[in-house]
């Protein structure tokens, strides 16, 4: 295995000068080849986990591509990680061969975003997940798990839901087939993805029928593990649905290898629009905004029959003008296929593409004009798309297993466009309530937990957003014993001293937010109030820090009879 200390970094001087778009601002070398769209936090780090011979989890400087900090995984990793705002990267892992010779395993996972540090591991997902990711409401994480038609053992696929602070599966779901790419969490927080495989379907040309899913969201599930319908599941005969889906106005959108785009109605099901691409897809749909008539521009790409391969085939940018099938703005037709991800697009309305043999393409948001192009490093790549972050850099990963950052035309993401970029965001969340730039540090967990009577360590998280102008901030404790009391508590200063059962992490003065009670399942939410602090002192103001735990009641657990959570640091904005 190559150690992080010999791995490849060049990078640019930004003493030379100023670098035209599409010049190459730094590359690094990583263990094992890449497949996915690498996500930014607000400090600039970018994630990204390796595939084969590879299973490493890599924080980089955003600013250098310098490697801050690397950990092996318990599997491979396909596709993207997701960054909650609760300062918990998460992933999924798949059984192909590792950089370090061990046994691959296949489980969902959760490590801190600063330390890499592990923070739980679910039991094994059968042959594993090569879905990314996607983060719902009261830190739920949503993925599915790979299946094939042909395995007479495993004829379906199965979807999952688990507790982000605690890796608990709430939600273990039989599916019709294999959900192989992420889907949406709307804002009422239903779930929408698409499966390909279907089990007992006919097989033509590597095209299975489809099935598309919309969830509730809630939490009931049945007897059998399965999530609460939001509407009955669609089916397509002649092509399954492989694609990211993306979301914007009440409308779910997705590709299909019947080779339609689909506009689903959110709250129905009822198909809203469909455009014929001409040609199988499996491309996500990237939604951007007209700048004179202010219509949704939808842009997708397509590939051949089958997997897709060498001939023509056409990027697109269809615009939404009222009508059921929208009118072609404009086609790019290239010389191979486009992969499994979004184009990303930036502030200055260039939109940029990676196709499945590593070509990156910088095209016109509005007009489709060429403007340039870069071969990617072992071609292939880039699975999951590009990211542009918020300094000016478009990033994008390899099969080589090299990650580069480009000079954008922009500045960061378009700002005004409904779903930018794969997962919709920089932090790849895939909820359309996250900010799509965040401007604010995420919460961030530090101080060390003991171990309670529910045999979880307490974890502090963060729901929401850190703005006060958003005012949609919620503390949340996860891994307590159920239904005792506590209250979440914080200050201005972080320490980490011995107390009670456990540490305290909070140096005072100390500002307590009144009594709350542990749910069933180990965890209790408060909702910060910012014009009702408890005292003149606990005033919470843009751009200051503070510290918060949960101090709660463990008579079970021995010795004084009250434990600690973690702690949690949080930067607010305006």
């Amino acid at each position: 295995m190559k150690l992080a200390s010999t791995l490849l970094v060049l990078a640019i001087s930004s003493t030379a000068a100023a670098q035209a778009p599409g010049d190459l601002l730094w590359s690094t070398q990583l263990d094992g080849t890449m497949r996915a769209s690498p996500v930014v936090g607000p400090d600039g780090s970018i994630y990204v986990a390796t595939f084969q011979d590879g299973g490493r989890l890599y924080r980089l400087e955003g600013a250098t591509g310098t490697i801050l900090v690397s950990r092996d995984l318990p599997g491979t990793v396909e596709v993207s990680v997701a960054l909650g705002d609760n300062g918990l990267i998460y992933l999924n892992t798949l059984r192909t061969p590792m950089a370090n010779g061990q046994q691959a395993d296949a489980v969902a996972a959760a490590y801190r975003a600063d330390t890499l540090e592990e923070v739980w591991v679910s039991d094994t997902l059968y042959s594993g997940a090569d879905t990314s990711p996607i983060l719902g409401r009261n830190n739920r994480v949503y993925l599915g798990v790979v299946a094939h038609p042909d395995d007479p053992g495993h004829p379906a696929g199965r979807y999952y839901s688990f507790d982000g602070l605690t890796g608990e599966a709430r939600i273990d779901m039989w599916l019709e087939g294999w959900a192989a790419c992420p889907g949406v969490i709307d804002e009422q927080g239903r779930v929408f993805f698409g499966v390909e495989d279907k089990q007992n379907g006919s097989y033509s040309g590597n095209t299975w029928p489809g099935v598309f899913y919309a969830l509730t969201g809630e939490e009931a599930p049945d007897a059998s593990g399965n999530g609460p319908l939001a509407w009955p599941p669609f089916y397509t005969p002649e092509g399954d649905f492989g694609s990211p889906v993306s979301y914007a106005e009440g409308v779910v959108y997705s590709t299909c290898r019947d080779g339609n785009l689909y506009g689903f109605d959110a709250e129905t099901g009822n198909i809203e629009f469909t455009f014929d691409l001409d040609a199988p897809s499996w491309t996500g749909v990237t939604i951007g905004r007209h700048p004179v008539s202010g219509n949704l521009i939808l842009y997708t790409g397509t590939q051949g029959v089958g997997n897709g391969g060498f001939g023509e085939r056409t990027f697109y940018a269809i615009e939404l003008d009222g009508s059921f099938n929208g009118s072609l703005l404009w086609s790019y037709t290239g010389s191979d296929h486009y992969g499994f991800g979004n184009g990303a697009l930036d502030d200055a309305g260039v939109i940029y593409v990676v196709s499945g043999l590593g070509r990156f393409l910088a095209l016109d948001a509005l007009t489709g004009a060429f403007l340039w192009m870069r071969s990617l490093p072992g071609g292939g790549g880039g699975t999951a798309g590009p990211m542009v972050d918020n300094n000016g850099a478009v990033i994008v990963t390899s099969s080589a297993g090299i990650i580069r950052a480009y000079k954008a035309e922009g500045n960061h993401l378009a700002d005004d466009a409904p779903w930018p970029v794969y997962k919709h965001d920089l932090r790849g969340t895939a909820n359309v309530l996250s900010p799509i730039r965040d401007t604010v540090d995420v919460a961030k967990p530090y101080c060390t937990a003991t171990t309670n009577s529910s045999g979880e360590h307490g974890r502090m998280g963060f729901i929401g957003s850190a703005s006060l102008g958003r005012d949609d901030a919620t503390l949340v404790a996860g891994g307590c014993p159920a239904n005792q009391f506590g209250i979440f508590y914080y200050g201005a200063a972080a320490t980490e001293v011995p107390f009670g059962n456990g540490n305290r992490c909070v140096g005072g003065p100390f500002f307590r937010l009144t009594v709350s009670q542990v749910g069933a399942t180990g965890e209790v939410f408060r909702e910060l109030d910012y014009a009702a602090p408890p005292s003149a002192g606990g005033q919470i103001t843009a751009g200051t820090t503070w510290y918060f735990q949960f101090w709660f009641r463990d008579q079970l657990g021995g010795g004084v009879g009250y434990d600690l959570t973690d702690g949690l640091e949080v930067t607010f904005g305006s």
